[in-house]
C-alpha cells in the first residue's frame, strides 16, 4: 500500500463516500488516526460552505474524505490539486457507481496520477461494480469477507446468480415453501425482497430469502421470542 508522507505538504490520498453522514464519520476516525502519524485530515461535503472549504484546503491537508460532488467542485475550481493523490479509497462503491452519482467517479479518476492505487469497498456486487473494476483496477486483489460474516446464531446459505436471474430464484423458493413475500426498502442502495419460505434444508427454526442486488441469500433464523412466546420474522433497517 502506497503511505502517507507527513512530511510532504500536498493531498496524497482521497476517500469517497456517498453521504454526508458517512463522511462525517469517516473523518472523526481518520482525524483519531492521524494525530499518531502527524497527518493533516480534512471533511469536504456537499451542505456546507464552499468558500470554508477552499479557504481550510489552502492549509496543510493530506488526507480529504468528501462526497463525490462537493470535491468535483474543489477540482473544477483547481483548488484540489490531485497531482500527487495515489490513493483512492471508496467507500459503498455500489451505492456511489449507481445512477444517483453517474460519471462522478471517472471524472475524479481522470484527475489522478497515472499510478494510483484504488481500494474498493462493497457489501454488494452488482455489474456496475464489476464494470468498473474491469475499467479501472489493474490486477487488483480481492478479498472476500462473505463466508466470515455469519452473526453468532445465525446460520447463512449463498446463492451466486446473474443479475437478471435474481427474482427467478426467489420465485423458486417460493414456488416450493409456503410464505406471501414481503418488501423492505430499509437497506439503504439495494432493493430488498423478505420472505418466510419455511426450512430449505431440514431442522431448526423459519428461513428467510432475501434478495440484495445480484446476490441471494437465504438465512436460517434461531427462533426469536417476544412477549407471549409467538414468533417473529425481523427484517431491519441497517444503521447508516
Amino acid at each position: 500500500m502506497v503511505p502517507v508522507d507527513p512530511r510532504k505538504d500536498v493531498i496524497q490520498a482521497l476517500v469517497i463516500v456517498p453521504t454526508r453522514e458517512l463522511a462525517l464519520q469517516t473523518s472523526q476516525i481518520c482525524i483519531e488516526l492521524a494525530k499518531h502519524m502527524d497527518i493533516k485530515v480534512m471533511v469536504t461535503t456537499g451542505g456546507t460552505n464552499l468558500r470554508d472549504d477552499i479557504m481550510r484546503i489552502y492549509q496543510k491537508v493530506q488526507v480529504i474524505i468528501a462526497t463525490p460532488g462537493r470535491i468535483l467542485d474543489l477540482m473544477d475550481k483547481n483548488v484540489a490539486n490531485m497531482e500527487h493523490c495515489k490513493i483512492l479509497v471508496l467507500d459503498e462503491a455500489d451505492k456511489l457507481l449507481s445512477q444517483d452519482f453517474k460519471g462522478m467517479l471517472d471524472h475524479v479518476i481522470s484527475r489522478l496520477p497515472h499510478e494510483r492505487q484504488i481500494l474498493l469497498y462493497s457489501a454488494t456486487f452488482p455489474l456496475t461494480v464489476k464494470q468498473f473494476m474491469e475499467k479501472h483496477l489493474r490486477d487488483p486483489y480481492e478479498i472476500n469477507l462473505m463466508e466470515e460474516l455469519t452473526l453468532k446464531g445465525v446460520t447463512q446459505y449463498y446463492a451466486f446468480v446473474q443479475e437478471r436471474q435474481k427474482v427467478h430464484c426467489l420465485n423458486t423458493l417460493f414456488s416450493k415453501h409456503d410464505g406471501a413475500p414481503r418488501e423492505n426498502s430499509g437497506v439503504r442502495g439495494a432493493s430488498v425482497v423478505a420472505a418466510v419460505v419455511g426450512d430449505v434444508s431440514g431442522g431448526g427454526g423459519p428461513v428467510v430469502a432475501v434478495v440484495v442486488s445480484s446476490l441471494v441469500v437465504v438465512v436460517r433464523l434461531q427462533s426469536i421470542r417476544r412477549g407471549g412466546g409467538t414468533e417473529e420474522l425481523l427484517v431491519g433497517k441497517r444503521r447508516e
